[in-house]
This record gives C-alpha cells, structure tokens and sequence, in this order.
C-alpha cells in the first residue's frame, strides 16, 4: 500500500505530539497552582492596560473635541489617567 502525503504528514504529527510528551515533565498540584496563578496574574495586568489605554483613548477624543491639539490632549490624558490609578 502505498503511503500518501496526508498519512506522512499524519506520522510525523503524531511522533512530535509523542516525543513533546516525553519531554514535558509530570507537575505537582503545587507547580500547576502557580502556573495558573502567573497567568491570572499577566491576565489581570494586560486587562489593566487595555483598560487604561481604553480611558486615555476616550479622555483624548473628549479634549479633542473640546479643541485641544493632539499633543495636549495625550499629554493630559496620560498625566490625569496615570495619576488618578496611582
């Protein structure tokens, strides 16, 4: 029988998924707890900063509005946002 791409391909998947497992080794409960704490962590600050950015954003688009340049309008919203978390 002659072997096709996809069955190669299906092989060569199959023993890197093997050999991955191999290396990876086993976690203790404790190992996965932190594992999983670091990444609440990095998913509570990259949250943060979306959510700071998001307020800069808006707090530019108002001053804009009200006639601000540009410039000014970043450089206050960074200043008033910035401070006010701190």
């Amino acid at each position: 029988m002659e072997e096709t791409t996809q069955r190669k391909t299906m092989k060569l998947r199959e023993n890197k998924e093997k050999d991955q497992s191999k290396k990876k080794p086993s976690m203790t409960p404790l190992q996965k707890n932190q594992a999983r704490a670091e990444k609440i962590l990095q998913n509570e600050a990259k949250e943060q900063n979306s959510r700071r950015q998001r307020q800069i954003d808006q707090y530019v688009e108002m001053k804009m509005i009200k006639g601000h340049s540009k410039e000014d309008a970043i450089r206050m919203a960074k200043e008033q946002i910035n401070t006010k978390e701190l």
